[in-house]
């Protein structure tokens, strides 16, 4: 019996494995509580890394759907549009799983000057919600951080993503998985290499899964702070390195599956298994939603629901 590692996990996997990465680093370089820590009434996770909760709260004080008491998403889209920008960048966090907090991560980087601009002078800090956005955007490492994470976005987790999502045979894997794991090991001990991947001029996948917009000019534009990315960068990409070690292995040379890519007749066997088990995924997810929703609806009519949604979404 094979039993497959699902792809999109492993999104969610660097996801947790950053965040942890991230705590200890700021740790090490900030005073004890920072940013919206220091503020009295504001409650903030000990566990948390002050990264993740700085993007977390902007999402949620400026998302459409955010916090819809002390959010402020048409003042901000007012002032947004006063600067010329016109897309959305911030998202809710709910609903969205796999690579969620890299993406938001770089936007919220791409933002942050017009954040602190709008809280300082347009809007001001009337809630604890927008106080703690306010304290946090003033912590460099938690700028840094978020740097950090819109480039992993660009120049690897999103390229991974749509690999992974990409038609294909689940052992092609063996050599994405290969090509990031000897990538992220050649930065770690070339400081050049890690360079260039923050000038966003190199990367382990094609330049076509490379999504190249303004907020990548924005991520590998230099800054006065470019000595500490590179050092948050090097101690995620060892955290990122152990993982793929530990998640991934028998993808890597010398793990079974790896080892069994020249094997026709295995290769013909598997041919049918799924990258990912998305779609499972998505049914259980709404399946707890239809009972969360109504928890006395008919088994014959959520039958028929599921069945709908099956349908509907059978090639995701």
């Amino acid at each position: 019996m094979n039993n497959f590692f699902c792809g999109l996990h492993l999104l969610v996997s660097m996801a947790e494995t950053i965040s942890s990465s991230f705590k200890t680093y700021e740790d090490m370089h900030t005073d004890p509580n920072p940013g919206a820590a220091s503020i009295p009434g504001v409650n903030v996770s000990k566990t948390e890394a002050g990264t993740t909760r700085f993007v977390r709260t902007a999402c949620k004080a400026f998302s459409k759907g955010g916090d819809e008491k002390s959010g402020c998403h048409r003042a901000w889209k007012t002032f947004l549009k006063r600067c010329n920008i016109t897309k959305t960048y911030l998202l809710n966090f709910h609903g969205n799983r796999f690579n969620v907090i890299f993406l938001l991560g770089g936007c919220v980087y791409h933002l942050h000057n017009n954040i602190t601009e709008f809280l300082s002078k347009v809007h001001g800090t009337p809630n604890k919600l927008l106080k703690a956005v306010h304290a946090d955007v003033g912590v460099p490492v938690y700028i840094v951080g978020c740097r950090v994470l819109g480039l992993l976005n660009k120049l690897i987790t999103a390229p991974l993503w749509r690999i992974t999502e990409k038609e294909g045979h689940i052992l092609d894997l063996c050599q994405t998985y290969t090509s990031l794991h000897t990538f992220l090991g050649e930065c770690i001990s070339d400081d050049s290499k890690l360079e260039e991947f923050m000038q966003g001029n190199l990367s382990c996948f094609p330049e076509e899964l490379i999504s190249k917009d303004e907020v990548l000019e924005s991520l590998t534009e230099k800054t006065e702070h470019d000595g500490e990315v590179h050092s948050m960068l090097k101690h995620t990409f060892i955290a990122l390195h152990q993982l793929l070690e530990r998640v991934t292995k028998d993808y890597l040379p010398g793990g079974k599956y790896h080892n069994l890519q020249e094997d026709e007749t295995y290769v013909s066997e598997t041919a049918s298994a799924p990258k990912h088990n998305k779609l499972p995924e998505r049914i259980f997810g709404y399946l707890d939603f239809l009972l969360k929703k109504d928890p006395m609806l008919l088994p014959s009519l959520m039958k028929h629901k599921l069945c709908s949604f099956l349908t509907k979404h059978h090639n995701i």
